[in-house]
């Protein structure tokens, strides 16, 4: 299989069960407390691993973060590009409803640490052939993509979480873009959030991008670029599995790993969609991040038993 580099965060998660998600102004007591290891760079790294992917870790992790280092070597991920800073590893906040909604904040600590050198010493030994995945939760994005550019490696960017600084990344060295509503919103600029809409903004922003604009309980399309419009059809749509989440916290960062993972292995992408919304949607049956991402094995089993069955494509 060939390699995939996530070059991201490392988060401590804090989570919070509560009935409903705190207003301004209001105080409410919670129902559950955990802590997780997460990032949307660790956790995108996990479900890679989980999926088979070959994957290493690139990023920074704080004097507090062996844990989450260990945990990331653990799942077979390598952790040689890892480097320790002196603070805090980054911590999320995470609110989680009855009806397993969720709202986060993040505090970056030392992801927002990583240099433009960093990023050049980490792709050390990367280049044509290999593939990057990015977030939106480090520092020095912008150069870390031109860098992994320049020597050759598949581009992929989930811009999350979304903020206008997304607008002064070199998005036309991105080669797939993986994005949701929102996300899809800002980077095109079309005010119609209808999914159609939104992509055939994208399509127009980035006529020679793969892209992915995932709908959360209604699913998920998928959008061939110019480079790959000789694949059989350039558009697929699937729906969402059939569950009851509890849970939705790593939801999308599971159908990343999931899709990238089926991706290099060579499936096609209706195939790589269909095994990524069945694993995220046995994720979101579960509580926590890291904890709630399915073996590839568990995902297999669901799909030939069929036991996960799909709403309708959107």
């Amino acid at each position: 299989m060939k390699r995939i580099l996530v070059m991201g965060s490392i988060n401590l998660d804090e989570v919070y069960s509560v009935r409903d998600i705190v207003i301004p102004g209001e105080t409410i007591s919670c129902q559950a407390y955990d802590r997780y290891l997460g990032g949307k760079g660790n956790n995108q790294a996990i479900a890679l691993a989980r999926a088979g992917a070959a994957v290493s870790f690139a990023g920074r992790a704080g004097a507090d973060g062996a844990e989450a280092v260990e945990f990331l070597a653990s799942a077979g991920v390598d952790v040689s590009r890892i480097l320790r800073s002196p603070g805090p590893t980054g911590r999320a906040i995470i609110q989680v409803d009855s009806r397993g909604e969720n709202c986060i904040i993040v505090y970056g600590g030392a992801n927002r640490e990583i240099t433009g050198e960093d990023a050049r010493a980490m792709l050390d030994g990367w280049g044509p052939g290999d593939s990057i995945l990015f977030q939106n939760e480090i520092s020095s994005l912008g150069e870390a993509i031109a860098h992994a550019h320049d020597r050759g490696l598949r581009v992929y960017l989930n811009p999350s979480p979304a903020d206008s600084e997304i607008l002064n990344l070199p998005l036309n060295l991105v080669d797939c873009l993986i994005l949701n509503r929102v996300e899809a919103s800002l980077l095109s600029g079309v005010s119609d959030n209808s999914p159609d809409a939104l992509l055939s903004g994208l399509a127009r922003r980035f006529p020679d991008a793969e892209i992915l604009l995932t709908l959360g309980s209604r699913g998920a399309l998928w959008l061939a670029g110019n480079g790959l419009r000789d694949e059989a059809g350039n558009s697929v749509r699937m729906g969402a599995a059939l569950v009851e989440a509890i849970d939705t916290t790593a939801a999308g960062d599971t159908f990343t790993g999931y899709f990238i993972a089926a991706r290099l292995r060579g499936d096609a992408p209706a195939a790589a969609m269909r095994e990524a919304a069945a694993a995220s949607g046995l994720c979101v049956t579960r509580a926590g991040a890291v904890p709630s991402i399915p073996e590839r094995r568990e995902v297999v089993q669901a799909l030939m038993s069929g036991t996960v069955a799909f709403r309708g494509a959107p």
